[in-house]
């Protein structure tokens, strides 16, 4: 559904997680202590990494994204505009992030050979 395993969901989550609490830690003046408040409809790291991954190999509309997570259309927006940003650099981190883009076709012809490899 996501385009990958159990044991690489694990590595990408890990990472995010730590970016995402590491960016929770950071809110100055908090109302409440980390952890306090309702819990969303994407309630652990895992499901957001999975939420953002669906969209990334789908590109539903966000009508589609919120009902299969059980969200409102506009929940779905903000929960991808918070949470993508996130997983980008969780995936920068790991080193698996491919370039956003290329000088030259040689460049993506290189990378293309690179990652086959």
């Amino acid at each position: 559904m996501i385009g990958v395993d159990d044991s690489e969901l694990s590595v990408i989550v890990e990472a995010f997680e730590s970016l995402y609490y590491e960016k929770q830690n950071q809110k100055p003046n908090r109302r409440r202590s980390a952890g306090g408040g309702r819990k969303g409809a994407l309630p652990t790291s895992r499901d957001k990494v999975v939420f953002c991954l669906y969209y990334l190999k789908r590109y539903p509309t966000f009508d589609e994204l919120g009902n299969r997570f059980g969200l409102a259309r506009s929940s779905a927006f903000e929960s991808l505009q918070n949470h993508l940003p996130l997983l980008k650099a969780a995936l920068d981190k790991l080193g698996v992030l491919p370039p956003d883009s290329f000088q030259k076709p040689s460049d993506l012809a290189d990378h293309l050979e690179k990652k086959d490899n």
